[in-house]
């Protein structure tokens, strides 16, 4: 049985830890603020980039008149419970056709009610519609949030308080709001340790193989394959034992893609987090000939060939666009790539030649 295995090195994670950013739109409304110039319409419209606007007219007088805010609630977040957040970024996608129009207000409403920092911008709006990002995935607002914070969802829970204003004199404003959503980043501990994590080609088969420690309360294993490493789907489960010793599992994946398939495991608490693994590529060659392994490379180190004979081979290294990045020749079955950078990450095509110059084999290998 021929079989080549494609490792991660070391131990992936002490625990499974990770970073995740989800992002909601909600709906829209007005709400009065004294003073007030102008109140928005159309608020709904907020809820899609779709060209459809939230709108509020043109604000008269000199600058610094402003709108009433525009609220926008009900996102709709599920975070984990447990989950800790670690930043909160709003996306506001708006224009004014004649650029009289500024941020007035912009901060996030917690339990209903609107909170300080102001993180309004005085830059004027574009002329055509553009994102501007207020917060970030490190962003906590000067505040401190629970999972339960952001999934309320209710007209007294969480969201954004947005108000425009006149940012210059002259002629009339024409700001518009396309599209108001919310990035919200948070951190989950899973109660796991993933040991070790590998893929065995076998035949046309790829058997995927993980090792965990510290099991509890989780619940599952999705196997997730993906043919340009995103837009991951499912393609097994496992069931989770829960065992604090070490505990191995594995999963024969036996229709993987032509050429590539990218693999990782996607790991379930009970209450529904999730943390995933590394990615693990996968190559099955289309044609027949000469190959290097393993196909999962760490620049620095050898690579491998079968080569029983021992006659003088000819490897030569290119990016996927066909830059050369380097030629190195062998009598072994070993071939070791000279002045590659150790930073080199992704895909590398190679083409083996013999003394004749006759080619003997094509393929690639993913430098990790």
């Amino acid at each position: 049985m021929k079989f080549f295995t494609l490792c991660c090195a070391g131990v992936l994670l002490a625990i499974a830890v990770t970073a995740q950013t989800v992002t909601n739109s909600g709906t829209g409304s007005n709400f009065p603020i004294g003073g007030s110039k102008q109140s928005w319409v159309n608020t709904t419209n907020v809820a899609a980039s779709d060209n459809l606007y939230a709108t509020f007219g043109n604000i008269s007088g000199s600058v610094g008149g402003y709108t009433d805010y525009l609220l926008v609630r009900g996102f709709g977040f599920a975070i984990p419970t447990g989950a800790t957040i670690t930043g909160i970024q709003v996306n506001v996608e708006r224009s004014d056709a004649n650029s009289n129009t500024s941020d007035f207000h912009v901060q996030l409403i917690k339990n209903g009610i609107i909170t300080a920092p102001d993180s309004a911008n005085a830059t004027l709006w574009p002329t055509t519609d553009g994102v501007r990002s207020y917060g970030s995935s490190t962003a906590l607002w000067g505040n401190t949030w629970t999972s339960a914070d952001i999934n309320n969802s209710t007209v007294s829970g969480f969201g954004v308080a947005f108000a425009a204003q006149r940012g210059a004199s002259g002629g009339t404003t024409a700001g518009k709001v396309d599209f108001i959503s919310i990035s919200v980043t948070y951190l989950v501990v899973l109660p796991l340790k993933l040991v070790n994590f590998s893929i065995q080609k076998i035949n046309n088969t790829v058997r995927l193989i993980w090792v965990t420690s510290e099991e509890s309360n989780m619940d599952h294993f999705e196997i997730e394959r993906s043919e340009k490493a995103k837009d991951f789907v499912s393609i097994g489960s496992i069931a989770d034992r829960n065992q604090f010793s070490e505990s191995s599992y594995s999963f024969d994946d036996t229709h993987p893609l032509r050429n590539v398939s990218y693999y990782r495991l996607k790991m379930v608490s009970n209450g529904g987090a999730a943390t995933y693994s590394r990615i693990i590529p996968v190559q099955f060659n289309s044609g027949k000939g000469l190959t290097l392994y393993p196909t999962v490379w760490r620049p620095g180190t050898p690579l491998n060939i079968v080569n029983s004979n021992n006659e003088k081979l000819t490897v030569r290294f290119f990016t996927e666009a066909g830059q050369s990045l380097g030629t190195t020749t062998t009598k072994s079955n070993v071939v070791a790539p000279d002045g590659f950078s150790n930073s080199l990450h992704g895909w590398i095509v190679y083409r083996i030649y013999d003394e004749k110059h006759q080619l003997k084999g094509t393929g690639k290998i993913f430098a990790d």
